[in-house]
């Protein structure tokens, strides 16, 4: 065999390690991968033993796994096998049991490198958009139409959050469209479009999907809340909607509300959908922050 072939995956560690003590770091916007066959997952953030994801489909935890995907940051192509450590709330844990030193060792230099500047986030960003934007090439252009729009135009904080909502109807092919902020101690809404919560609603933050997103900062995803166990059934019948998309808007790193679509239909929300609502969702946490009083 040649000394130049690709060196095969090799072991990680063959005890169970705590996971906090690797490098660890949060993507600017979520990947898409396939976690099994047929089941695509969030990658949320990365770190030297494993993954964070996200999804809609409960995880057993103790499954195998062998994850190959195109990993953006680094332009590299990621290979390992891994095991769910834990699942719950919609995320799970995957530790490495294998991983290719190439693999690893470009991890490595992503975990390694410096904080990003607002520029390098923004191409950084892009990079993972365009991962998923092939279908719907537009979504970039829209994106920037928007915000090109309301600074031309010089719209005010609630004018630029209407505007916003309704866009977030036509590019998500939604029922409704809402964007709730931080206020005084509660998250209101502060724009809706369609079928979704009016302005001015107080957000229910107990025991709900909504208040998932807000407090944890994950993406929540909602395929069919006909069958979506984390609904309860006597809830179900009185639901407007059937498929459900939450990101968490944040700003300096902390939550500061919401923006959700919802559909009638049943899986109608799709992984560019996903990063659009996460790209526009940083946009309003900007919006957030200008407005921002101490």
């Amino acid at each position: 065999m040649s000394s130049l072939a690709e060196p095969p995956i090799t072991a990680a560690s063959s005890f169970p390690v705590e996971q906090r003590l690797f490098l660890r770091k949060k993507l600017p916007l979520p990947l898409p991968i396939e976690l099994f066959p047929g089941k695509e997952v969030w990658l949320d953030n990365v770190g030297e033993g494993g993954l964070c994801v996200s999804g809609s489909s409960p995880l057993e935890p103790g499954s195998t796994t062998f994850l190959r995907f195109d990993f953006p940051p680094v332009n590299a192509s990621i290979e390992a096998a891994g095991v769910v450590a834990w699942y719950g709330s919609g995320r799970a844990g995957i530790r490495f049991t294998r991983i290719r030193p190439d693999s690893s060792a470009a991890l490595k230099r992503w975990l390694t490198a410096p904080i990003q500047s607002a520029v390098e986030k923004f191409h950084s960003s892009e990079a993972l958009l365009r991962k998923v934007e092939e279908p719907s090439s537009g979504v970039a252009k829209e994106i920037a139409t928007m915000w090109t729009e309301i600074n031309a135009k010089a719209l005010p904080y609630a004018a630029a959050l209407g505007l916003i909502a309704e866009r977030l109807v036509k590019l998500t092919r939604a029922g409704g469209a809402a964007i709730a902020l931080a206020e005084n101690g509660d998250v209101v809404c502060k724009a809706s479009a369609g079928s979704a919560p009016p302005i001015g609603a107080k957000l229910e933050l107990g025991s709900t999907l909504t208040g998932e997103c807000y407090r944890s900062g994950n993406i929540v995803t909602v395929a069919d809340a006909a069958s979506d166990g984390r609904i309860r059934e006597e809830l179900k019948d009185s639901l407007s909607f059937r498929s459900l998309l939450i990101v968490p808007v944040k700003f300096q790193d902390d939550s500061v509300g919401i923006a959700e679509v919802l559909s009638a239909a049943p899986g109608n929300f799709d992984s560019g959908d996903v990063l659009l609502l996460c790209s526009v969702a940083e946009l309003i946490g900007e919006l957030f922050g200008e407005n921002f009083k101490p």
